[in-house]
């Protein structure tokens, strides 16, 4: 991750090196002056990757120095003083966070897009020198809309064993002692009503109670599909998007989307980009559904320039524009904010 700024002069002196290429946003140089970078170098092959970044700089005798936090994606949050660093320095670099799988456990990546207001994901995926690909002249950039959709993390529990979430969740319902003299008292009742004695009672409850709990589980198994997108976190994505290509000289943006499903949520999407084209009449816009980007990902990478999505399409995306141009660990991306 990294917060950053556009700099017009590395811009220009990196294009002059190579007029091709284009190149994602970089922080201001400044006066020359070292500048501090926050550097969390994460969980798995996090540390690896930002100790090569590290070891570059220092032979370019770059004038960057880092403040490095232990973070770790099992953490229950992410530390003040981490945040604090970030907003301070404006610019951070941070290796992979792992999320546990179940067990409540809240993303750290998510807490740090919401703390930060990191909009806007960008992932610059191309053909490197010396890493072979099925795929030559692969050039795109992916942008990401990161604050709102399915990835929000907006769920809760309703009432235990009810979870309205982003996606369909199973629960398994937990049988206690209390609930059993709940069902009890009901079955009592029942009792009186029906006539029951003896052993007809004791074996009649017993089918009872275990039939309560039987069905009650099968009703709670269920969670409600909720995700917001808003025109403001459109516009502004699609702002983003088209204020990077004409940065970059880029001829093309393609907005991804599912609105011949998803017409009210998609839809408010692309009226957004639509109405943000308008803006820009040099810069070609078109309009691609997700799963058919996909294939054509994956049989015609050459066509695409810069992309841009919602939060969920923009992360399959990404990722498979990256492994056609090499693996996402060596495609480079950042988040970014305004400030």
């Amino acid at each position: 991750m990294a917060t950053t700024r556009s700099a017009p002069l590395l811009k220009h002196l990196l294009a002059r090196l190579n007029p091709a290429r284009s190149v994602t946003y970089m922080p201001r140089p400044g006066d020359g002056t070292p500048r501090a970078v926050t550097l969390i170098p994460g969980d798995g092959i996090g540390p690896l990757v930002t100790g090569a970044v590290e070891q570059v700089m220092e032979a370019m005798h770059a004038p960057v120095y880092f403040e490095k936090y232990e973070v770790y994606g099992d953490m229950k949050a992410v530390p003040v003083e981490v945040l604090d660093s970030i907003r301070k320095n404006k610019v951070c670099l941070k290796g992979g966070l792992a999320t546990p799988m179940g067990g409540g456990v809240n993303s750290l990546n998510v807490q740090l897009r919401k703390e930060l207001d990191l909009y806007a994901s960008l992932v610059n995926c191309f053909n490197l020198p010396g890493l072979p690909t099925r795929h030559e002249n692969v050039d795109i950039v992916v942008i990401r809309e990161n604050t709102e959709g399915e990835y929000s993390g907006l769920e809760h529990e309703v009432v235990p064993g009810v979870v309205e979430s982003l996606k369909r969740r199973w629960n398994e319902i937990e049988r206690t002692d209390k609930g059993d003299r709940s069902l009890l008292q009901i079955f009592d009742a029942l009792v009186v009503v029906c006539g029951w004695q003896g052993t007809q009672y004791t074996r009649r409850r017993e089918e009872f109670i275990n039939l309560i709990w039987d069905l009650f589980s099968l009703a709670v198994d269920l969670g409600f599909g909720i995700f917001v997108i808003t025109k403001f976190c459109s516009e502004r994505i699609a702002k983003y998007a088209f204020e990077y290509a004409y940065l970059n000289n880029r001829k093309k943006v393609t907005a991804v989307h599912k609105a011949n499903i998803m017409k009210l949520a998609d839809g408010l999407f692309l009226e957004s980009c639509r109405e943000v084209a308008t803006r820009y009449p040099g810069i070609k816009y078109n309009e691609i559904i997700v799963d058919n980007c996909c294939m054509q990902l994956v049989s015609k990478p050459e066509q695409f320039d810069v992309m841009v999505t919602p939060n969920l399409y923009g992360n399959l995306v990404a990722n498979t524009a990256a492994g056609i141009a090499g693996g996402t660990g060596v495609m480079p991306g950042g988040m970014v904010l305004s400030y």
